[in-house]
């Protein structure tokens, strides 16, 4: 295989309805020599036939089958362990992307040299109707992530999906995400910041987060608020 621009890792648990399209959503990306890791989370549903399905069918998938489930945390631990990519980015496996996505992230990248870059996300709820746009400009911050901006970055810095993570900048700082409990982006996200040297920022709405009503997220007294 040619080297790896970027490796797409993807856990999969419970979805198989919405499965295909993220799959599809990332099949068809412009940018060549990426590789996509998805990662069965022990998933009790019919996911693991899905993903074998696409496995044969295309050649840049790759498919990890845990017998243990390990939560988002623990299955994109997982993924990055095997990823090969000079970046690596995260989709939750209910979400779908823009075909050029990468392509831009990984262009600004390769221009600037940067630890991480991101982009605009919305919201679409089951039915993929919009719900909303989370626009926040990070404009202001690319380029040098110093004491002076650090904090304000922290803050803006956003979701753990909506980017890509220069590989070697990750295996230096020896992070990954927590195991086996909900919000782990939380710690990962926050953690890679205060190290960042350099940020970048393509001002698109280039990925979809699928809401469903009634998810933990929207749950505020769901024992998992706790983690």
């Amino acid at each position: 295989m040619p080297d790896i621009k970027v490796s797409i890792i993807v856990p999969c648990y419970n979805v198989e309805k919405l499965l295909p399209k993220c799959l599809d959503s990332l099949v068809n990306q412009t940018l060549t020599d990426i590789e996509i890791i998805c990662v069965n989370d022990a998933s009790p549903d019919n996911g693991i036939a899905i993903l074998r399905d696409y496995e044969a069918r295309y050649p840049n998938i790759r498919v990890i089958d845990l017998k243990k489930n390990v939560c988002l945390g623990g299955a994109r631990n997982r993924g990055m362990e095997i990823a090969q990519g000079e970046y690596i980015a995260f989709v939750d496996s209910d979400d779908y992307v823009e075909p050029d996505m990468y392509e831009k992230l990984y262009a600004r990248a390769q221009a600037t040299g940067a630890d991480v870059v991101a982009c605009d996300y919305d919201a679409v709820d089951e039915n993929y109707q919009f719900l909303y746009r989370d626009k926040v400009d990070r404009s202001h911050l690319c380029g040098e992530i110093t004491d002076d901006n650090r904090d304000e970055f922290l803050v803006l810095i956003g979701s753990v999906w909506s980017k890509i993570y220069r590989q070697s900048f990750i295996e230096s700082l020896g992070i990954k995400f927590p195991e086996k409990i909900s919000y782990e982006d939380n710690c990962f996200v926050p953690s890679v910041g205060v190290h960042v040297k350099r940020f970048e920022y393509v001002p698109q709405c280039l990925y979809h987060y699928y809401q469903r009503v009634g998810s933990t997220t929207h749950q505020r007294n769901h024992p998992s608020i706790l983690d």
